[in-house]
């Protein structure tokens, strides 16, 4: 199956904060790789697939800056593995845990650019909000289409060459502690 359900939520939230982005997993800001612990979402046993990772993306901003013509904030970018993500214990393998750490990677990938984008973006006065929904909305898109290219190429991890060309292309892109 082709198609995969990960829907990237956006949320606002207000609050202060600094220019960053953040990556969380089971509540906790960290950038670890995930581990099947982090998948307890109740599995769908009719899914042809092992696992599902659920990503989302979420932005919080303080006051905004009005000046002169332009409007400006600090945004701060935040990708959470999903409550929802699952597995099936019966078919867990290291291969298939890679393979799900690449559809959160894309997630991360995500909020790197939008978190790039927003702040480098001149926003105006006179459409600030739609400007910026316009970006949330393209970034999003783009790495929903990456994801459902990725489980195209990859075969649901069973294509082992393109699987790794996407592990290269992930490490290339994305760096965390273990």
């Amino acid at each position: 199956m082709l198609f995969r359900k990960i829907l990237p939520v956006i949320l606002l939230f207000c609050s202060a904060q600094l220019s960053a982005q953040r990556i969380v997993i089971r509540g906790q800001e960290t950038s670890r790789p995930l581990i099947w612990d982090d998948f307890s979402g109740r599995p769908d046993r009719e899914a042809s697939y092992h696992a599902y990772t659920y990503w989302n993306i979420s932005y919080k901003f303080d006051a905004f800056q009005f000046k002169g013509d332009t409007a400006k904030w600090n945004v701060i970018i935040t990708v959470e593995l999903g409550k929802n993500s699952w597995k099936k214990n019966d078919k867990i393998t290291d291969t298939l845990l890679k393979h799900e750490q690449g559809h959160f990677d894309i997630g991360i990938l995500c909020a790197m650019e939008l978190q790039r984008r927003i702040n480098a973006t001149v926003f105006m006065r006179t459409d600030y909000q739609a400007s910026f929904a316009a970006i949330i909305k393209e970034v999003v898109d783009k790495y929903k289409q990456m994801d459902l290219q990725y489980d195209a190429e990859t075969n649901h991890h069973a294509n082992r060459q393109e699987q790794w060309k996407w592990d290269a292309f992930f490490a290339a892109n994305i760096k965390r502690s273990s």
